[in-house]
């Protein structure tokens, strides 16, 4: 098996690795995987996509604990992460491969020019050589810095590139009754100062000079937005953002699927009755 240590000693000195986030690459890569094997299921055949990459963090992690998967793919924006993915990566694990995508994001436009031209795959593209392929696919720390218009774009590509049955799991920062409260009592881990609310109080953000920094969008919204997709939540699993340890995970995780082609007439599956409550004698 490859050195996983030593790959995870590189991105450790790689200034990249700040780029993404930072923090001990290995410890966000296995917290992250934690959280995916919950939910996602991983075996020898199945085939992963771990949108947004980065560096290979998770993707790394889940080479570690799962090594004879039946392939991951990883995809991001930035030319460097991928270059850095394929030589040190892609080169010690053959069932992982990785692709630039084209994409714009106020974080990192600096780092694609910095990178020159290159082969970014268009949306086109992807779809005609993925779609359908996924048996799964994950994005952490992706939505969690994107606008509504591109909250919405992202989630029908996704949707495009899992097969029939296949699930995606995101992670995002969901308004609800309860982190709405934490934001405005300033119980949040994050040191709001000025905020903003827009789309009827359907958005939130933290920041409004760096409005990708973190935006926040009612749970409401994203069930709306899931759907129009043509995918289903099937778990929320809320973070510990607010203030209060729900889960191990930071930012909220928004588990979905992606239904079955239907086939045949639809049957009616009545329902059993249930005997009743003996009284005792």
């Amino acid at each position: 098996m490859a050195d996983v240590n030593a790959i995870y000693d590189l991105i450790r000195k790689n200034e990249m690795n700040d780029w993404v986030g930072g923090s001990d690459p290995e410890a966000v890569g296995d917290a992250c995987y934690g959280i995916l094997r919950r939910y996602i299921k991983i075996a020898p055949d199945s085939r992963l996509l771990d949108f947004g990459c980065g560096i290979g963090r998770v993707l790394l992690s889940v080479l570690k604990h799962q090594p004879a998967i039946g392939s991951i793919k990883g995809f991001d924006i930035m030319p460097q992460v991928i270059q850095f993915c394929e030589k040190n990566i892609a080169s010690a694990f053959p069932r992982a491969t990785f692709d630039v995508i084209q994409g714009s994001n106020d974080h990192y436009d600096e780092f694609i020019r910095n990178a020159g031209g290159s082969s970014a795959q268009s949306r086109e593209q992807i779809l005609q050589q993925y779609g359908g392929k996924f048996s799964g696919a994950y994005a952490f720390s992706v939505f969690t810095h994107v606008e509504k218009a591109d909250f919405r774009t992202l989630l029908d590509l996704l949707a495009r590139v899992l097969q029939p049955g296949g699930e995606l799991l995101i992670t995002a920062f969901l308004l609800t009754p309860y982190s709405r409260a934490a934001i405005e009592k300033r119980e949040c881990l994050f040191p709001f100062g000025e905020t903003a609310l827009e789309d009827e109080g359907k958005v939130f953000i933290g920041n409004p000079s760096d409005r990708l920094g973190f935006i926040a969008f009612d749970l409401s919204l994203v069930e709306q937005m899931v759907f129009d997709a043509g995918l289903v939540i099937t778990h929320v699993e809320h973070g510990s953002w607010t203030g209060a340890s729900f889960s191990a995970s930071l930012q909220d995780v928004i588990v979905c699927r992606r239904p079955n082609i239907r086939t045949g007439e639809v049957q009616h599956v009545p329902t059993v009755a249930r005997p009743p409550r003996s009284t005792g004698a």
